[in-house]
């Protein structure tokens, strides 16, 4: 068949160009690495990060819209799910590729896709003449087999770039010095969330690039969950940080409208989508999360087996955060047995890597230098507390208390600990967070 397009990447980008170039009349071909489609959004990247959203227009504008009409309806628009879709800018990953397909369904006879396809930097995977891209060779991954395709376009959607860098489009890596384009935030920065930023900072430019990380599928609903599992290459001294920030309540910045930031949320940071599932990303609080900085740098440049086995790695390094409980010997987490939880690892992987773990925390804070375990009490709980032991007449102060958010913070370490706050602000910061929030998240695909 003839092709007037190839589009490598079946990514949001990918699968925009092919939608826009049938509607024109050209007859596309979408090739994918993975076995689905969608890329992020499909994907695990579930909570739309947009400031603006009067400014959505195009193709995401579409997007977002059929997403909001699939939870209205087949939810119902008074249904749990309708709002928690936040009008089609938070959504589940297998709605998000099925509302994608929706766009390549509509032309069936013009873009043609083919998953499992895979595209390396290699001298005898593209041919040119000249500057112009005259065929492309690909693996594939399922039989083995080496596939030429040829057309008259070529679009390179995919998130590393390989297409154009084998074609010889100039690129560069890192982070630009702050004298060439005279950006505030360029170059080596050092900044805490939500504060200036710190001493060492010199806008010089380097080859660092930021940190990969999965986003997690969690869930509080049992029906949908798979156990964690400890991974087979599990080393408990990749986590000696991450117990040491959580006993001592150690913050890479100033705690703000964080859903969850005690027990779970201390690892990743979580948005609620509908159906009581989550995005949980890398917790921007935290020294430690769910990325690995600097182990992923290789990764623009680096062949197949170098990103599988880093992304095996990341993996590995996940299921050890979740399922392998690194605050037990601290006496920092209480396991309920009756409790289960699981995660669905989300990438392009995703089908293949359901990994596990069961838990519920105990939350201990440092309070002027002093260690102490504060059990985290429910909404219900703080209620009936509030009901009975206090006169009707003060409840309504006594609420006000508990939402009122805590403001001693000791600002002077750049790296912010809260060892300043009273113990009487710690209990209404977290008395008030378990006001607001659902007493228990758990995890699922």
């Amino acid at each position: 068949m003839k092709f007037d397009l190839l589009i490598l990447g079946a990514t949001p980008a990918g699968i925009a160009c092919a939608y826009a170039a049938a509607r024109e009349g050209l007859n596309v071909l979408l090739l994918e690495r993975y076995a689905h489609i969608g890329g992020l959004p499909a994907n695990g990247l579930g909570a739309t990060d947009i400031s603006r959203r009067d400014a959505t227009t195009g193709f995401f504008r579409q997007f977002v819209e059929r997403i909001a009409d699939h939870y209205r309806k087949t939810y119902g628009q008074d249904s749990q799910q309708f709002k928690d879709c936040s009008n089609g800018y938070h959504f589940e990953a297998s709605v998000a590729e099925a509302v994608l397909w929706s766009f390549l369904n509509e032309y069936p006879e013009r873009i043609t896709v083919k998953t499992n396809m895979q595209f390396d930097v290699r001298a005898d995977r593209l041919a040119k003449q000249g500057n112009a891209v005259k065929s492309l060779t690909v693996l594939n991954r399922l039989t083995g087999e080496l596939v030429t395709y040829s057309a008259d376009a070529y679009a390179d959607c995919t998130y590393e770039g390989d297409l154009a860098a084998a074609a010889g489009i100039p690129y560069r890596l890192g982070r630009e010095d702050v004298r060439e384009f005279h950006e505030p935030f360029a170059g080596v920065l050092y900044k805490a969330w939500a504060l200036p930023p710190s001493e060492g900072s010199t806008g010089e430019g380097d080859h660092r690039v930021q940190a990969y990380n999965y986003r997690l599928c969690l869930t509080r609903e049992p029906s949908n969950r798979v156990p964690f599992r400890k991974p087979q290459n599990y080393n408990p001294d990749e986590y000696q940080l991450l117990t040491d920030c959580w006993r001592e309540q150690r913050f890479a910045g100033i705690p703000g409208r964080e859903l969850f930031l005690d027990g779970i949320g201390f690892l990743t940071n979580i948005v609620v989508l509908p159906n009581g599932k989550s995005d949980a990303n890398n917790q921007h609080l935290a020294f430690l999360s769910t990325d690995l900085p600097e182990e992923n740098y290789p990764w623009p440049e680096a062949d197949w087996q170098w990103r599988d086995k880093f992304a095996q790695r990341l993996r590995e390094y996940i299921e050890g955060c979740f399922g392998s409980q690194p605050m037990i010997p601290l006496c920092l987490r209480i396991f309920e047995p009756g409790l289960q939880s699981g995660v669905l690892l989300p990438m392009s992987i995703r089908t293949t890597t359901i990994f596990p773990a069961t838990f519920m925390c105990v939350k201990a804070v440092v309070s002027k230098g002093y260690l102490r375990s504060l059990v985290m009490i429910s909404r219900r709980f703080i209620l009936v507390c509030v009901r009975r032991f206090i006169p009707p007449v003060l409840q309504p102060v006594a609420m006000l208390w508990i939402l009122m958010p805590a403001k001693k913070l000791n600002l002077a370490n750049p790296l912010w600990r809260d060892s300043s706050i009273s113990a009487v602000n710690l209990t209404r910061c977290r008395m008030r967070r378990w006001f607001l929030m659902p007493s228990t998240m758990s995890l699922s695909p």
